[in-house]
C-alpha cells in the first residue's frame, strides 16, 4: 500500500488537504469523489520504514498502557490515535499509528485497521472485534497489557530455568575441549620423554586429543551439519509438533509445562470470556495462541465438540491430558454459570505451581549438573596426573 498526500477541494471550493494510503492514485482519486472532494494534485511519499518488520513485546505493551489511558480519560478512538502517532519515537511505530488514525478517520473498523500490521497478536485482534461488538474497547486495551506482560514474564521463567543447564553443560563442554586441545597435547610432550607405562585413561585422552586435533575441521561440519538439519526440522510442521510433542511428554519438564499450559488456557479464556466473547468463540482464538501445535490440534477437537453441544469439562476431560482438579472446578462453574469466575481462581492457582515447579527444577538441575561436569573433569584430571605421580614414584625409587 502506498502513501499519498493530496490536495482538493470540497463542495464550498475549500481547500482540503491530507495523506491517504491507497493502491494507487485512481483509488486515491475515487476515495475522495466519495467524500465529495475534487482532487487538485497529489504526490507519492516514500516509505522509510519496514512496518512489517517482527517487534518485541515490550512495544506492543506500551502502545496498549498509553490508549488504554487516555480511553479512561475519556478521549475518543480516533484523538487517541492522533496523540499517539505524534508520541511515539520509533519510525515504524509512528508509520503504523499514522496509517490506522487515517484509516479509522475514513470510516474504517478498529480491529480491522490493526489487523494489516503483524506487530498485533491474533488474540488482541479478535478481543478487539468482540470489544467493539460489545461496546468494551477501554477494557479491552486495560487487561489485554496485563495479560501480555503475565505471560511474557511466564514464558521467560520457563527459557531462563531450561537455559540454566544446557549454559552449565556447554561452558562444561568448552573447558574440555580447551583441556584436549592446548593442556593434554603439552603433557603429551612430557610423558613421551620418559618409557614408563601410562594408564588406560591416559592413553584414549591422548589418543583422543591427537584426532581432534588433526581433524577438528570434521568436528565442526559435523556439529554444523546436525545444528543447520534441527534447525530445518523443528521449523517443518511435522517436526514442530514432533517437538511441541515432547514438551508435554518428557518426564523433567512436562509437568512445568502442564501447569503453564493450564495457566495460559485458563486466563485466555476468562479474559475472553469477561470482554464479550461466547464460550465457542474464545476456544477458538485460545487453541491459536498456545505456541504448541501438538496441544493446538487437541484443542480443537474440544472446540468441534462443544460446537456440536458437548460440555467443556467432558471435552477436556476426553484429551486426558489437563489436571483433575481443573476439570472439576470447570464443571462445576458450567453447572452453577460462573465459570469465569471459576476460571479466574484456577489461573492463579496454576501461575503459582508452575512457577513453583520451575524453583524445583532448578535446585535439582543445578547440583545435577555440576556433579556430571566435575566428575568428567576429575576423569581428566586423573588421566593427567595419574602418570606423572607414577614417573615421580620411578624417579624417587631409583634414588
Amino acid at each position: 500500500m502506498n502513501k499519498y498526500r493530496y490536495k482538493a477541494k470540497d463542495r464550498e471550493n475549500n481547500i482540503v488537504k491530507g495523506i491517504i494510503y491507497t493502491e494507487s492514485k485512481e483509488e486515491l482519486r475515487k476515495i475522495l469523489e466519495s467524500k465529495k472532494y475534487y482532487l487538485i494534485k497529489s504526490r507519492k511519499l516514500i516509505n522509510l520504514t519496514n512496518i512489517n518488520k517482527k517487534t518485541n513485546l515490550s512495544d506492543f505493551v506500551f502502545l496498549c498502557n498509553q490508549i488504554s489511558i487516555m480511553l479512561d480519560a475519556g478521549l475518543e478512538f480516533d484523538k487517541v490515535m492522533n496523540i499517539l502517532k505524534d508520541t511515539v519515537r520509533k519510525a515504524y511505530l509512528k508509520e503504523i499509528l499514522e496509517r490506522i488514525y487515517l484509516d479509522i478517520k475514513n470510516g474504517e473498523a478498529i480491529n480491522v485497521a490493526f489487523s494489516k500490521y503483524k506487530i498485533f497478536p491474533q488474540l488482541f485482534i479478535n478481543m478487539l472485534k468482540i470489544g467493539e461488538a460489545s461496546g468494551k474497547i477501554e477494557y479491552v486495551f486495560k487487561n489485554i497489557k496485563t495479560y501480555y506482560e503475565e505471560t511474557k514474564k511466564s514464558k521467560n521463567k520457563i527459557k531462563s530455568a531450561l537455559s540454566y543447564p544446557v549454559f552449565l553443560l556447554s561452558v562444561g563442554v568448552l573447558v574440555m575441549i580447551l583441556l584436549m586441545y592446548k593442556i593434554v597435547p603439552i603433557f603429551s610432550d612430557i610423558f613421551s620423554h620418559f618409557n614408563s607405562e601410562l594408564p588406560m585413561i591416559t592413553k584414549v585422552m591422548i589418543s583422543f586429543s591427537n584426532h581432534m586435533r588433526k581433524n577438528g575441521y570434521i568436528y565442526l561440519i559435523v556439529l554444523l551439519i546436525i545444528y543447520i538439519t534441527l534447525k530445518l526440522f523443528t521449523r517443518a510442521k511435522k517436526g514442530k509438533l514432533f517437538v511441541d510433542s515432547l514438551k508435554i511428554k518428557i518426564f523433567i519438564i512436562k509437568k512445568i509445562y502442564l501447569y503453564f499450559y493450564t495457566y495460559l488456557i485458563t486466563y485466555s479464556l476468562e479474559l475472553l470470556l469477561i470482554s464479550g466473547s461466547t464460550l465457542v468463540e474464545s476456544i477458538d482464538i485460545v487453541k491459536d495462541i498456545l505456541g504448541n501445535n501438538y496441544l493446538e490440534n487437541k484443542i480443537e477437537n474440544v472446540s468441534l465438540e462443544v460446537k456440536s453441544g458437548l460440555k467443556l469439562s467432558i471435552s477436556l476431560r476426553k484429551m486426558n491430558y489437563f489436571p483433575y482438579e481443573l476439570i472439576e472446578m470447570i464443571s462445576i462453574g458450567e453447572i452453577s454459570g460462573k465459570l469465569t469466575n471459576v476460571l479466574k481462581i484456577m489461573c492463579s492457582y496454576y501461575d503459582a505451581e508452575y512457577k513453583e515447579e520451575i524453583n524445583k527444577l532448578t535446585k535439582k538441575i543445578e547440583p545435577i549438573m555440576i556433579l556430571v561436569i566435575g566428575i568428567l573433569l576429575m576423569i581428566m584430571l586423573l588421566g593427567l596426573f595419574l602418570p606423572i605421580l607414577g614417573i615421580m614414584d620411578s624417579v624417587s625409587s631409583r634414588v
